[in-house]
């Protein structure tokens, strides 16, 4: 066997290790884009105008279940300038939106591959989400963090919603988070990232308290939740942070 050959085959062997398809269920796809520094303006403009309508208009024709724009508001402070995060209710809804991309790489037209482009795109796992009862978008700041996954998927699944998700809801309980979503990129290859953490906090206020609030959150498990503070002293050779940074959320609004 020729050595491209050999490279092929276990390239496809690891991506359905990794989970890839081995199902029909639920499936998200993270987009990033990255402008130019003289045309960043000009992206979060178009992406808060015939963007979010465009994005709009596809998902009222089922292209996807929901969609969310991230665009970072500190230039220079992230690995990208934005996320589109697009949920499909199952994995072969997905080709829809491939076949769509021959004629809008990434969702963007002509104009706005002026402007940006995608650099990268992966299809995820949704590992956990949660919610505030009341939310108001408008005035909430996010956290992202891009994690490298040092263990085998199972078991940092089993992590997240043993350690990280309790948090996540203390977080929520104490009215400083809004909602929360975990992700574990089903083609592991720690770049640009194999799990990936959106936090949604209230305001600024409230992620000025992130330190305060996760100390006490973190305490009352330690002392409440044994399962909980056992993953507390394994979590070192699970993952490694490799980005975290601030995002904004651009809104979607729905079609008249």
């Amino acid at each position: 066997m020729s050595l491209r050959i050999l490279v092929v085959v276990l390239f496809f062997a690891g991506l359905s290790l990794s989970g890839i398809a081995n199902s029909d269920g639920p499936i998200s796809l993270v987009i990033a884009y990255r402008a130019r520094p003289e045309t960043r303006v000009a992206f979060r403009t178009w992406l808060e105008t015939k963007g979010a309508a465009q994005f709009a208009r596809w998902r009222a024709e089922g292209v996807f279940a929901e969609i969310r724009i991230l665009f970072s508001p500190l230039a220079g402070n992230a690995p990208v300038d934005a996320l589109v995060l697009l949920d499909f209710a199952r994995y072969t809804d997905s080709g829809r939106w491939m076949r769509l991309e021959r004629e809008y790489p990434g969702g963007l037209t002509p104009e706005a591959l002026q402007l940006a482009a995608p650099v990268s795109a992966h299809l995820a796992e949704g590992i956990a989400r949660g919610a505030a009862a009341r939310r108001e978008p408008g005035k909430s700041v996010c956290l992202v963090a891009f994690y490298a996954v040092l263990t085998d998927m199972a078991k940092y699944r089993d992590y997240a919603r043993g350690y990280v998700e309790p948090q996540m809801r203390g977080w929520i309980d104490a009215g400083v988070l809004t909602g929360f979503t975990m992700l574990a990129n089903q083609a592991p290859l720690h770049d640009p990232w194999d799990a990936m953490l959106v936090l949604e906090y209230a305001d600024l206020a409230a992620l000025a308290r992130r330190d305060e609030v996760k100390k006490a959150v973190r305490a009352q498990l330690a002392a409440t939740d044994p399962a909980w503070a056992e993953w507390s002293r394994d979590k070192s050779d699970l993952r490694k942070e490799l980005s975290l940074f601030v995002a904004e959320a651009i809104e979607i609004s729905a079609l008249p």
